[in-house]
């Protein structure tokens, strides 16, 4: 049972098998309904369940993260950088890593057996059992950045919002994030008009980039264009000035 948001690190610190998730689900179904939001689970492809906490169609706010725990990988689990030009830098350095990877280890077989075929296709198979793993591999359990803050920060604003707006905001924890974003994508497919309408406010991102730009035009937009408390609220809580 989840008395305050930081029992999920305690408690459910992984969600990435059905049954981990499972048991987180029924937990927070509790404590939402505790704190008088109305709860509800949109399944979608794959086998993923979102989890709502208030009612997207009449929202004006939209909070969002993710509760899947990624895999374990064999290299820093470092966070994707938001700039167009620094995300595809990343992308290649990133894919460029897991090729050297492979070629070290297809090298390394073939000079030790003497065969160059096997070590080509050693190669082959280590690239693509490394692609695997990022994806089915087995759960990061040093997962407090990635995503537990996000969920424990989606949780406590839902717990401290005053009572007489929480009506005003929807909150959404996405599944299958880590497998190729398949939670936000079919929300966003669900609920295209509401969230045309909607601030949304992707918690893992304004943690995570505090400093960015991006975040700062976000939050002062936020301050223009909704000059009432709880976009004050909400800007205090994403812990940006």
């Amino acid at each position: 049972m989840l008395e305050t948001p930081m029992d999920v690190l305690r408690q459910f610190p992984v969600r990435k098998t059905g049954k981990q998730k499972a048991a987180f689900r029924v937990a927070l179904q509790s404590y939402a309904q505790r704190m008088g939001y109305s709860y509800r689970e949109e399944k979608g492809r794959f086998g993923s369940r979102n989890l709502i906490l208030g009612n997207p169609e009449s929202a004006s706010y939209l909070i969002t993260a993710h509760y899947d725990t990624c895999a374990a990988l064999p290299f820093p689990n470092l966070i994707t950088p938001c700039n167009l030009f620094l995300f595809c830098l990343w992308q290649v350095a990133l894919s460029a890593a897991i090729i050297l990877l492979a070629v070290i280890a297809g090298t390394a077989a073939g000079m030790l057996t003497q065969d160059h075929p096997l070590g080509f296709w050693g190669g082959y198979l280590c690239f693509w059992m490394i692609l695997v793993m990022i994806y089915v591999g087995p759960a990061n359990r040093n997962n407090a950045n990635d995503n537990t803050s996000g969920v424990v920060t989606v949780l406590e604003i839902a717990r401290t919002l005053p009572e007489n707006q929480r009506k005003k905001v929807c909150f959404v924890l996405f599944d299958l994030e880590e497998a190729g974003l398949i939670g936000s994508s079919c929300y966003r497919k669900k609920h295209t008009q509401e969230i045309s309408r909607q601030l949304d406010a992707e918690l893992e991102k304004l943690l995570a980039f505090e400093n960015d730009p991006a975040v700062l035009q976000k939050l002062l937009q936020i301050k223009q264009e909704n000059k009432n408390e709880l976009a004050r609220y909400l800007r205090e809580k994403s812990g940006v000035e």
